[in-house]
């Protein structure tokens, strides 16, 4: 999963299938190891040389500098999607230089809702195959990732807005004094 391999879905779906829930808690720490390892993957190539980059660009140095300020939103949000890959956003938000720490509890605060989803479906299954190529969840579980879809970008767009009107703010403070 840190290295975008597998899938977390994936994970989810054939653990809740071949373990049950006694296999829950073991994806919750796979996810949270490969969310630290991904991250520190993401440290070692990086360098820093995202936010160097960034610096020379004024007004995304201010936007990323906000997003980094509210980085316990921005990280349940990428992580509550079932569509973001988790691997690559990973891999961004470590090279934003959010606190390790806060990283690894909203990463696993915001995998929870969808996992549960995915490994309940797992559980449910009476072939992995048969599951695997049609996931038929019912129109409760269409209408549940379609929420988790909507929630996570519409709160993504409303973080980033927000950052945006934030750094504008400062730009045109710091111009008036």
């Amino acid at each position: 999963m840190a290295f975008a391999i597998t899938p977390t879905t994936f994970v989810a779906i054939i653990t809740g299938f071949y373990l049950g829930w006694s296999g829950f808690p073991g994806v919750v720490i796979s996810y949270g190891l490969a969310s630290l390892i991904g991250y520190g993957l993401a440290q070692i190539i990086d360098h820093g040389k995202l936010i160097r980059f960034i610096s020379h660009f004024e007004k995304a140095a201010a936007i990323m500098s906000e997003l980094k300020n509210q980085s316990w939103s921005l990280i349940i949000l990428t992580r509550i999607s079932p569509v973001l890959p988790f691997a690559l956003m990973t891999f961004v938000l470590a090279m934003m230089k959010v606190e390790k720490r806060k990283f690894f509890l909203a990463s696993i605060v915001g995998m929870l809702p969808r996992t549960l989803f995915f490994f309940w479906l797992g559980t449910q299954a009476q072939d992995v195959i048969a599951l695997l190529q049609n996931p038929d969840t019912g129109k409760s579980g269409q209408i549940l990732l379609l929420l988790l879809i909507i929630v996570s970008l519409l709160g993504l767009y409303f973080l980033f807005n927000r950052a945006l009107k934030k750094a504008l703010e400062k730009k045109v403070a710091g111009k008036n004094l």
